[in-house]
C-alpha cells in the first residue's frame, strides 16, 4: 500500500488504528500464515538459533515457530529488554511456559536463563508495527531491534500483515533494515 507520512509520529499512529481494526481471529489466522511461510525459508531448516518475540498490542504472533523449530533441534531464544541500555539480552527458553511478564508488560525469559548468543546460521524473527518495501520497520520509538540488528549476523526477517506494509516508511541512517519481510499474503527477499 502506498502512503505518504510526514514523520514516524503521524506513521505510528495511521498503522495502530488500521492494526487494532484487524479482526482478533482473523490475526491469529494470519500469525499462522505468517509462521507457515518462515518455515517454508531454506534457511529455516538450516538455522541453529531462533530468535524470537512475544507478542504485544496486537502484533503477529509468532509463538507457532517454537514447536517447529523445536522440533527440528534449534534453540529458541527470547529477549529480555534493558530499559536502562534500550537493548535486547536474548535468553534460551526451553518452554514457552518459561516466560514471565517483564518490562512493558512483555512476556520475557527469565533473567538467570542461559543467554543466547548469534551465529550466521541464526534466524531473528523481527516485530514492527510496520515494513516498507526496502525492510525498513516501523517500532514504538525506542530502537531495541536496530540496536540488536546492527550487530546480528543471521538472517533477519521481518513478520507483519499484508496490511501493514506499504512502499516507504520514514526512517534515519540508525535504523537497521530486515533481510526479508514475511506478511501473510507474500514473502520479500530485500537482501
Amino acid at each position: 500500500m502506498n502512503f505518504e507520512f510526514n514523520s514516524k509520529a503521524d506513521a505510528r499512529k495511521h498503522f495502530f488504528t488500521l492494526r487494532a481494526s484487524i479482526d482478533t481471529a482473523l490475526r491469529k489466522e494470519k500469525s499462522l500464515k505468517i509462521c507457515k511461510s518462515v518455515c517454508e525459508l531454506s534457511e529455516f531448516s538450516k538455522c541453529d538459533t531462533l530468535f524470537l518475540y512475544a507478542p504485544i498490542k496486537s502484533e503477529a504472533d509468532p509463538t507457532p515457530l517454537f514447536d517447529a523449530a523445536r522440533a527440528l533441534g534449534m534453540r529458541v531464544a527470547f529477549p529480555i529488554s534493558l530499559t536502562d541500555t534500550f537493548e535486547l539480552d536474548f535468553r534460551f527458553v526451553d518452554s514457552l511456559d518459561d516466560l514471565l511478564i517483564g518490562a512493558y508488560s512483555i512476556r520475557e525469559p527469565k533473567k538467570d536463563a542461559e543467554k543466547a548468543y548469534f551465529t550466521k546460521k541464526s534466524i531473528c524473527i523481527v516485530p514492527a508495527l510496520a515494513f516498507d518495501l526496502h525492510g525498513h520497520r516501523l517500532g514504538y520509538g525506542k530502537g531495541f531491534y536496530d540496536r540488536f540488528l546492527n550487530k546480528f549476523n543471521g538472517l533477519s526477517v521481518g513478520i507483519t500483515y499484508a496490511e501493514l506494509k506499504c512502499s516507504n516508511l520514514p526512517h534515519e541512517s540508525t535504523d537497521i533494515p530486515v533481510d526479508i519481510i514475511i506478511t501473510d499474503k507474500e514473502s520479500v527477499r530485500i537482501k
